[in-house]
């Protein structure tokens, strides 16, 4: 099973990216807003959990357990599909591997604002009677660091020619995750051949 270390989006431009948090404190409550300071608008909905009394046994809703149990699945919607755009327009059919732009549409998650937080990239070789996963990355969503409205719409993702296999036909599959590694149904390319 091949890997390719690290993240796809080590060189992603946060140069428009202005976000932050404004936490406000209550007798009762915290609230912790996620903001884009760039568009003016809330990342995602605001955190809302009971302020600490010291005196122990208190909630804890947002504990890394409970948000494991509660975090809601993302998922990618009806017919969507990975497209996918050759450097080398020759290439399929050649036997010559070259590098792949493999595209998907935003995954979200139930509630408001919810987007995926990472995408599951799978280069799988498909045999006679099984799939074979040779290559695998994480990539973050495009713009993450703004509000949804502003991402745009899609996620894009350059595989290159050394990690596709040349002369066996594959798929790329994509699989939304939440921030706990929960990960929704993914969708697939046409299969491609070199």
């Amino acid at each position: 099973l091949g890997h390719i270390s690290g993240r796809e989006n080590d060189r992603s431009d946060t140069k428009e990216g202005r976000d932050g948090l404004l936490i406000s404190v209550y007798a009762d409550r915290v609230v912790v807003e996620r903001h884009d300071f760039f568009n003016e608008a809330e990342i995602e909905p605001e955190w809302i959990f009971p302020a600490p009394t010291f005196a122990g046994g208190e909630e804890r809703p947002y504990a890394p357990a409970v948000r494991i149990q509660n975090e809601a699945i993302p998922a990618f919607a009806q017919g969507a599909a990975v497209g996918v755009a050759f450097s080398n327009t020759n290439a399929p059919g050649s036997g010559r591997a070259c590098d792949v732009t493999a595209t998907f549409p935003f995954a979200r998650a139930a509630g408001p604002g919810r987007d995926a937080a990472e995408y599951e990239v799978q280069v799988e070789r498909v045999v006679t009677d099984y799939v074979q996963a040779s290559a695998t990355r994480r990539v973050l969503p495009t713009r993450y660091y703004w509000a949804a409205p502003f991402r745009g719409t899609n996620v894009a993702t350059r595989l290159r020619s050394g990690e596709l296999p040349a002369k066996t036909p594959f798929r790329i599959a994509v699989r939304p995750m939440n921030a706990f590694g929960g990960k929704g149904e993914p969708i697939y390319s046409d299969s491609i051949t070199f």
